[in-house]
């Protein structure tokens, strides 16, 4: 039996947190790279823009230094709301699930509201 047989219903999952100001874009087109050379799917989740469409007031930001800290008080006043300090991997979780597959091309689990 072939690998592809073995394996074609595994996943990595791996989670990147990084700090204000890191190019979080060098960094997905890197790790991009490295695994289509191993020919594995890529799919790259900013858990960040995720949290969007849950905020009571939408994301407007004039500044480098608005956005930043609106970005940290959204993650803030989120996790406050919905009582749940796993809010963002709540976000997470779901994301990959509904990007998820069945064998016969059917949609995988869907998707909170």
């Amino acid at each position: 039996m072939s690998l592809y047989h073995h394996s074609k219903n595994c996943e990595l999952v791996i989670g990147i947190v990084a700090p204000v100001g890191v190019n979080l874009d060098d960094v997905e087109n890197r790790l991009g790279s490295l695994f289509h050379q191993f020919q594995y799917e890529f799919n790259f989740i900013h858990v960040s823009k995720l949290c969007l469409s849950y905020l009571d007031v939408p994301a407007t930001t004039k500044t480098e230094l608005e956005r930043l800290d609106s970005g940290m008080n959204n993650g803030k006043d989120l996790r406050g709301k919905y009582k749940r300090g796993d809010f963002y991997a709540l976000l997470a979780i779901n994301a990959i699930n509904v990007k998820r597959t069945t064998e016969d091309g059917e949609p995988g689990l869907m998707p909170f509201s």
